[in-house]
């Protein structure tokens, strides 16, 4: 039970006690529902679930600034920082969609309240780069994953209300190791100053000799280039911590001498618990990762899997606090990925944690701003530099009008995820997708489908799998990669995977649903995949920082890394008729039988309803995924970082 605790206390922190109270009485409901054969179909109320939360989020943001102070100091437990009345003006100016929000923003700084501001500059400003060292890490990158101290971090600094340069950064021999994250976030920040016209904050050191004299002096934030997360915290040192800020206690600084939480002697460096391999001398990641999961947790004792991904068990044994009682569709993803550590069978159904394409991990508290995070990583979430700078532009003359889509699910992409070897690709979540929706019509396989009849009433049905991949799925790879040459040999002759070659981007607008999945870390195409005018299916694992004011089932559909009810949510929008057809055409009729082929018929589609969620994904990468909002994150996180790095936070809190 204190496992169970300690998720509950952290999924509170998310939302307010009146949503969490309405959503469990609602998901308890559905839990009831969906017992009997006769029920409504889960999706049906999930999407309805959808709305009442979009319904409650557009009642609950603060309209004034006076009352977006209250609702800071109600979840927070403190004032909001210096500055908050602008951001808060200009959000409003904006018309923002997340003023009362940044959850994942505060769950990350949260931990740094126990540190006073002198320790966290010591961190920072202690982990210095000369010239030398930072020519060897742009020359080679090998050389840089090897050093692990400064490998993949750059700087930003905020001096005088404004952004360094990186000319100037260069010349005073900090800036670290340069990056295109690193790059976007320098220039969001020099953005939000010169567009709306305010200075970022300085944080303010007190003078030993004159105490009541406070020096303003610069904010750094190191920036990870590397797609995956960086900092991962053992269970005890991050629990106590939060425990200590939690009672508005702070740590004693550090001396010379160890302590329990002692980042080792000065100077500070980080190969003290830098952590760094290469390729196929990586340990598991689980094995360190799991460290950050509570002692009594299924994930931090069990026994882990000889060859983690080479024959991966989908079960739906851990899914019950985030899916349905029936069709198990996913009812929080969020629920999902925080509680990775009661799902120990996560071992061998995610890259990330059977063998990512690079491991260096930091196991002591150093701030490190990331793109995106993993369950077991600790790294502060900054908006994405891809969307940044419009890697994958959404081309309107490329999209065609929804009735000009085809009724299936698309998806192109390359094996990325992690490194291969030997037979370790089989539990990647792309190379599951791929071989769930490509197996061989020889290989007789027979899905349970749920679908739904005209009145939203549940329809159990048995249909072939090689029909119901026919009929609604265009899914393959467009190549191997990333991996041993044996490995990826294995993958390429392996018979559940088709391989097309590269394909042009806008061949995913061509269907009514995309497919997103995770890659090395976060998917870059997420946000052009809703700007388009298709419906967006996503698996995911790895958060991003955009994600809070997304609404599962609302502005897109989700589902399960465990894909166990693919098919189902196929059979919900499309209907059972393009299965039967299939089936009738590759002669697989003979597997179900003529009663189960007229049940399945029975499926009724519901093509408004997927074009509903497809218009509400437009209009929110069209609303809350704006250049202005990756700048209004960028601006909340300066100015909240510059008052943790201060050493009178009190002077950086607003006061009205």
């Amino acid at each position: 039970m204190a496992h169970y605790t300690f998720v509950k206390r952290r999924f509170l922190q998310y939302t307010s006690a009146l949503l969490c109270v309405w959503l469990l009485l609602s998901y308890l409901e559905r839990r009831r529902a969906t017992s009997s054969s006769s029920s409504v179909h889960p999706i049906s109320l999930l999407l309805r679930r959808g709305e009442a939360i979009h319904r409650a989020r557009q009642q609950e943001q603060p309209k004034t600034l006076e009352e977006a102070v209250n609702k800071y100091i109600a979840r927070h437990k403190r004032s909001p920082p210096k500055g908050y009345e602008q951001w808060f003006r200009t959000a409003r100016s904006l018309k923002a969609c997340r003023i009362d929000g940044f959850e994942d923003l505060y769950q990350s700084l949260a931990v740094y309240w126990a540190l006073g501001g002198e320790e966290i500059r010591w961190v920072i400003c202690s982990t210095r780069i000369d010239k030398a060292d930072r020519t060897k890490l742009l020359g080679h990158r090998q050389r840089q994953e090897q050093l692990g101290t400064f490998g993949g971090m750059g700087r930003v600094r905020v001096r005088g209300g404004q952004v360094v340069s990186i000319n100037e950064l260069e010349r005073e021999g900090s800036l670290g190791f340069e990056s295109d994250a690193r790059k976007a976030f320098h220039e969001m920040l020099e953005a939000t100053t010169e567009q709306f016209n305010v200075a970022l904050p300085d944080r303010e050191l007190r003078l030993h000799h004159h105490p009541e004299t406070h020096q303003p002096t610069p904010v750094d934030m190191f920036i990870n280039a590397y797609d995956e997360p960086r900092m991962s915290l053992p269970f005890e040192l991050r629990d106590g911590l939060e425990k200590m800020a939690a009672t508005r206690k702070v740590r004693a600084p550090i001396n010379e001498s160890l302590t329990v939480y002692s980042f080792g002697a000065r100077p500070y460096t980080l190969s003290k618990f830098d952590h760094t391999c290469m390729r196929g001398d990586c340990p598991t990641s689980i094995e360190a990762l799991r460290a950050a999961c509570p002692p009594d947790s299924p994930f931090r004792h069990a026994e882990l899997p000889e060859a983690p991904g080479k024959d991966p068990v989908i079960t739906q044994k851990y899914t019950k606090l985030f899916t349905t009682a029936c069709g198990n569709f996913l009812v929080s993803p969020r629920i999902e990925q925080d509680t990775w550590c009661d799902q120990p069978d996560l071992a061998s159904l995610h890259s990330a944690y059977i063998h990512p394409l690079s491991f260096t991990y930091w196991n002591q508290l150093f701030p490190v701003f990331s793109n995106s995070r993993i369950g077991g990583y600790h790294d502060i979430l900054i908006p994405s530099w891809w969307y940044w700078f419009n890697e994958s532009p959404h081309l309107a003359h490329e999209d065609p009008k929804w009735e000009m889509k085809k009724p299936n699910l698309f998806w192109r992409g390359s094996n990325t995820g992690g490194y291969s070897l030997d037979l370790n690709w089989r539990g990647w979540l792309r190379s599951r997708v791929v071989s769930k929706t490509n197996r061989p019509s020889e290989w007789p396989h027979i899905e349970d489908v749920l679908l739904a009849d005209a009145d939203d009433r549940i329809i159990h049905a048995k249909l072939p799998a090689a029909a119901l991949n026919s009929a609604l799925t265009d899914i393959a790879f467009a190549s191997p990669d990333q991996g041993h040459p044996n490995s990826l040999y294995y993958q390429k002759t392996e018979p559940s995977f088709r391989y097309t070659g590269r394909v042009p981007f806008s061949e995913n607008y061509k269907s009514k649903m995309m497919l997103d999945l995770d890659g090395t870390a976060y998917s870059g195409r997420f946000r052009t995949f809703m700007k388009s005018r298709g419906a967006v299916v996503k698996a995911h694992l790895f958060r991003e920082g955009i994600e809070d004011s997304l609404i599962p089932w609302y502005h897109y559909i989700p589902i399960g890394v465990r894909l166990t009810e693919l098919y189902s949510v196929l059979g919900y929008f499309f209907g059972g008729a393009p299965a039967v057809e299939h089936a009738h055409k590759l002669g697989l009729m003979r597997l179900v039988g003529w009663r189960k082929t007229k049940e399945a018929e029975r499926g009724f589609s519901r093509d408004d309803e997927l074009r509903q969620i497809a218009q509400r994904g437009t209009t929110w990468a069209s609303q809350c995924a704006r250049r202005e909002d990756l700048m209004l994150h960028a601006w909340l996180i300066a100015l909240e970082w510059g008052r943790l790095t201060s050493d009178d936070r009190g002077r950086q809190s607003l006061v009205l």
